[in-house]
């Protein structure tokens, strides 16, 4: 079956657990294995923004032999935040550029990345998944927007993962 490495950054695992758990419930409804390394650390990419590279490339070259060994197992690595995910596909090969950092660069995503328009996900991942990130929306807004984006998109069967905030209508 299909199996994913889940990159646990800071944001979902300290600050929105609930994104990580619902992430996880996502994938696994769908037939998907999850795992999430014990020994991976954060991507590093605030350390990035802040200019301190040498910091941010201890934790890439801890990361890269890790992942890049799930990736050789089969797995896809996948991050919930996109920093993260840019972090583990651009960031880490300007650290390290061998041949792991462009083995995990090659097998990884954000989970917002819809099986039905990405390529690389649609290898990876049964193709009835789509996880959206809207933006807070009122209930009819939203009502609104998910037709809209299967419609874009394709996608014949969605999940609501959870909203970061609702606005009441």
């Amino acid at each position: 079956g299909h199996k994913v490495l889940f990159f646990l950054d800071v944001y979902a695992n300290w600050f929105d657990v609930e994104l990580a758990e619902a992430l996880v419930a996502v994938l696994e409804h769908n037939g998907v294995s999850v795992y999430v390394h014990p020994a991976q650390r954060p991507s590093g990419m605030p350390l990035v923004a802040v200019g301190a590279a040498e910091q941010a490339r201890q934790l890439a070259a801890r990361n890269v032999p890790i992942l890049a060994e799930a990736v050789r197992q089969g797995y896809h690595v996948v991050a919930t935040e996109p920093s993260a995910a840019l972090c583990l596909k651009h960031e880490y090969l300007i650290f390290l550029d061998d041949d792991e950092a462009r083995l995990l660069a090659d097998n990884s995503s954000s989970s917002t990345a819809c099986p039905a328009t990405s390529q690389r996900l649609r290898r990876s991942l049964p193709a009835k998944i789509c996880c959206g990130s809207f933006p807070a929306l009122r209930w009819s807004e939203l009502n609104r927007a998910v037709p809209a984006w299967r419609a874009r998109t394709g996608c014949t069967e969605t999940t609501t993962v959870r909203a970061s905030a609702w606005v009441g209508d």
